[in-house]
């Protein structure tokens, strides 16, 4: 057990180097943690600036208001919007990070979504996609009669937007619905958010 203590200890101080030992600013859309229940542990899952393109995911798992140890997963980008929601509908809340940057097969930088899942209180990748059907200005994870979605704001031609959802096919998404097209960003913005 002390072993994976200094482990800990020493994964923790190697990241405030790597990171040139900024101070840490909490994150904050609307929500800077959340707890989420994984197996008999309670999981607080925090997002964590230290500058404007380095971001950790922390997972701190707790057994009987005990924390036993902590998982992290570092985000070289920008984030934009931070989130838990049962995406995959398996009835385990997962973790949605919003993330500014190009990738391998869009060499434009662009804003991304992000998934990751928790087994055994570990931050697991589950989905780091490229894209969706349009380029993206914001999501949440939505619930509709025990089902969850992914809703996006995302722009159309001529400068409008269309608002979707979208539902998990096991890796990745596929088209569900349309709930608006053609809309302004205001517009759009009302139903992400109803």
């Amino acid at each position: 057990m002390k072993k994976k203590k200094i482990i800990i200890i020493i994964s923790i101080a190697l990241v405030l180097v790597i990171c040139a030992a900024i101070p840490i600013i909490f994150y904050s859309e609307k929500h800077d943690h959340f707890k989420i229940k994984n197996g008999h542990n309670i999981v607080l899952v925090s997002l964590k600036k230290y500058n404007d393109s380095c971001y950790f995911l922390f997972a701190e798992s707790y057994l009987k208001n005990k924390k036993i140890f902590t998982s992290s997963w570092r985000l070289n980008y920008p984030v934009y919007h931070f989130e838990v929601g049962d995406i995959d509908n398996n009835g385990q809340e997962d973790i949605a990070v919003g993330v500014v940057k190009s990738t391998y097969y869009d060499k434009v930088v662009r804003k991304r979504p992000f998934f990751f899942t928790l087994e055994n209180g570990y931050i697991i990748k589950l989905w780091t996609g490229t894209s969706l059907t349009f380029p993206l200005e914001n999501f949440r994870i939505v619930k509709s009669n025990g089902v969850s979605y992914l809703r996006a704001i995302e722009l159309e031609r001529d400068h409008k937007y269309l608002v979707a959802e979208y539902l998990w096919n096991g890796f990745g998404f596929r088209s569900y619905k349309y709930l608006s097209r053609e809309i302004n960003l205001n517009q759009a913005y009302k139903l992400l958010d109803n």
